[in-house]
């Protein structure tokens, strides 16, 4: 088992401290690579051994089964009899009879996961991949930006996308377990994945700031009630407010890389962090209450002193996903003049 340690908010506010410290210590195994025989690769992403649905494509394999219900919607009888029988349809099929890899799972498109739990995959199995072993995976990824870049990016350009429609016969496939369970991080493949970006040098894209604040202005969602008010501070300490929707993800990665400090609303953009260099500071505003430790537990991984603001919900009877916030104005200067102070030599 790997032994995680974090420290406590660079902000700590004391009350706030039993929502942290169950978190400061976790422990999580030591990936592996597992070699299946036979097994059908979907087009959906879905993996199929004999009779059964491999539980390495759904995203609930670790400790814990909190996201059981994942898997359990494939495997309601019903849906598992139909997949099973339509990969031993005739006609679109292929046979790959070389040992190969795969490392997604119903999960990995989502930005997140994509981020901080697919790659950190890719790169365990970096000896793998640069020895030429070809990498399986569903044809639909490709057309995904931050899929398609950061492949480009990693030099992984040995893909066998398997299309919509279609079961590939694996004769020998190896997966790697999951670095890490949901909501924690593999330091050790984190940093990697980290330098693996950075060593793209993208330049940054013209005009921003080392010191990046990623507004949720244009979301459904999650966002600021006073977000006019929350840009001009931020604007106040020369941080550069940016919505992510408006960069490919190739200039979000110059962006990052080149950036010191992150700023954000609770959200997937603070996977981001992971491509900063290390030491970088990382602040997320979150609603007051319930804490979801998913960046704090990635800001450690990535050694980036971690700051943090609560805020009041819009309406108190959402969770955090649902929800919007409000900001205390004056608590944000405070914080963003303690990060500013922390940068000084």
């Amino acid at each position: 088992m790997i032994t995680v340690q974090r420290n406590l908010p660079a902000n700590l506010i004391e009350s706030d401290r039993e929502l942290f410290s169950p978190h400061l210590t976790h422990e999580i195994p030591e990936p592996t690579l597992r070699a299946h025989h036979n097994v059908r690769a979907s087009g959906m992403g879905i993996l199929i051994k004999g009779l059964s649905l491999l539980p390495d494509a759904f995203p609930d394999t670790l400790e814990s089964k909190e996201w059981s219900w994942e898997s359990s919607k494939y495997n309601r009888l019903p849906t598992k009899l139909k997949l099973i029988a339509k990969s031993h349809l005739p006609g679109r099929r292929k046979v790959l009879t070389a040992p190969c890899l795969w490392c997604t799972d119903t999960w990995s498109l989502s930005y997140f996961f994509w981020l901080t739990e697919t790659l950190s995959r890719l790169e365990f199995i970096r000896n793998e991949l640069d020895a030429g072993w070809p990498l399986i995976l569903p044809d639909h990824y490709l057309v995904v930006d931050f899929v398609k870049t950061a492949l480009e990016l990693f030099g992984i350009d040995n893909l066998v996308p398997v299309p919509l429609g279609w079961h590939y016969l694996l004769s020998e496939v190896h997966i790697p377990t999951r670095t890490a369970g949901i909501h924690h991080f593999n330091p050790d493949l984190v940093q990697k994945v980290g330098q693996r970006f950075r060593s793209a040098n993208i330049a940054q894209p013209t005009g921003l700031s080392d010191k990046i604040h990623i507004s949720r202005r244009k979301a459904r969602i999650r966002k600021f009630i006073n977000q006019d008010e929350v840009e001009a501070v931020f604007d106040h300490f020369g941080y550069s407010t940016v919505c992510m929707e408006d960069f490919s993800f190739r200039e979000q990665v110059g962006m990052l890389t080149n950036a010191r400090v992150l700023a954000s609303i609770h959200g997937a953009g603070l996977a981001n962090m992971l491509m900063m260099p290390p030491g970088s500071q990382v602040f997320e505003m979150r609603m007051r209450g319930n804490f979801n430790s998913s960046f704090f537990n990635l800001a450690a991984a990535c050694t980036h002193p971690y700051y943090y603001q609560s805020c009041e919900p819009e309406k108190p009877n959402l969770n955090e996903q649902q929800n919007n916030f409000i900001a205390d104005i004056s608590l944000l200067r405070q914080n963003l003049e303690r990060i500013e102070k922390a940068r000084q030599p």
